[in-house]
């Protein structure tokens, strides 16, 4: 079996993060992760500030200061001569010469010949795009105001995977693409991937730091009810106890906004079938049910909290009412 250099590129919200600690905490003693550039704040350990520092592009950040030759001699010392396969990771590349920027790591990776192969996951467009736009929502100086179908009908191409494959195709780069479903085992099937066998895994801990649904109203609802940044923040510590504040993230979407969209999801899922054998599912949006939506315990969770904040808590419950999930009489 040849040595590989496996190139992972993400994309974003595919658990990259994920993949990135572990790897960064990892030995070496099965496969090499360079550590240069790694970011190490707790919360970012790829190899951004590398990706910019070798392509000759600003924004490397304070993570990539050290000179190039140093981290060229660095990534020489722990990949020299060795049978392991080698793994960079950037969401970065995404958008980057990849080409280039393995002709110009190859030759710091030791005599051995190596084999290079692109890693791209691919999670179901549904689901990627409101795991994307909850992102936004919990950003801290965040002023997305657009409502989950808004978001969807602009920003749908983002998470399309034909740009993608094709643009890395050109470059005569040997892509593969990885499902990401099951979620719960793909960064087991990720690592497994490129060379960790099913007995040696690390133990992988998982942590809800989404918005449930119930949190993006009020998220929405607390934007709406000011304008102020300093004033929308200082609102939302308020809810920051509201039951069941954070889950996992799940189909947000209107029924119309969603079949428009799929018109386009629909030919890329036929693509990433016929290029590389994945099969993304769809959720069922056939059901007149609004998906973002609140239940009766919910409201109250809100009122709860919303009717303490004088001038602003009526605001912040009129909205939040219009996502109130009707009860379904029986005839």
């Amino acid at each position: 079996m040849s040595r590989k250099l496996f190139i992972h590129i993400g994309p974003r919200k595919t658990a990259t993060s994920a993949i990135q600690r572990l790897l960064a905490k990892h030995d070496h003693s099965v496969v090499i992760y360079p550590n240069v550039a790694l970011g190490g704040d707790g919360n970012y350990h790829g190899h951004h500030g590398f990706v910019y520092k070798v392509l000759g592009e600003k924004g490397a950040g304070k993570e990539a200061s050290s000179d190039l030759s140093q981290m060229f001699a660095t990534m020489a010392e722990q990949a020299a001569d060795n049978t392991r396969n080698i793994i960079f990771s950037s969401e970065e590349l995404m958008s980057k010469d990849v080409s280039a920027f393995v002709d110009a790591v190859l030759p710091h990776l030791g005599s051995t010949p190596l084999d290079v192969e692109v890693l791209f996951t691919c999670r179901e467009h549904f689901s990627r795009i409101a795991s994307l736009y909850n992102h936004r929502l919990r950003r801290r100086k965040s002023s997305e105001i657009r409502r989950p179908d808004a978001y969807l009908a602009e920003a749908w191409k983002r998470v399309c995977y034909e740009p993608l494959a094709r643009d890395l195709k050109s470059q005569s780069l040997k892509a593969t693409a990885l499902n990401y479903h099951p979620s719960e085992t793909f960064v087991n099937r990720f690592l497994v991937h490129i060379g960790f066998n099913e007995g040696e895994l690390p133990e992988i801990s998982e942590e809800l730091v989404g918005y449930s649904p119930k949190m993006i109203i009020v998220n929405l609802a607390v934007k709406d009810a000011t304008e102020s940044h300093s004033r929308r923040q200082k609102i939302l510590r308020r809810f920051k106890d509201l039951p069941n504040r954070n889950a996992a993230s799940q189909f947000i979407f209107g029924r119309e906004a969603a079949l428009e969209a799929d018109r386009h999801f629909a030919v890329d899922r036929q693509f990433l079938r016929e290029e590389f054998g994945v099969d993304l599912v769809p959720p069922d949006f056939s059901s007149d049910g609004r998906a973002l939506s609140l239940s009766a315990v919910d409201m109250e969770d809100i009122v709860a909290v919303a009717s303490r904040l004088g001038r602003y808590g009526p605001r912040i419950i009129d909205f939040a009412r219009g996502y109130l999930r009707q009860p379904v009489h029986a005839e």
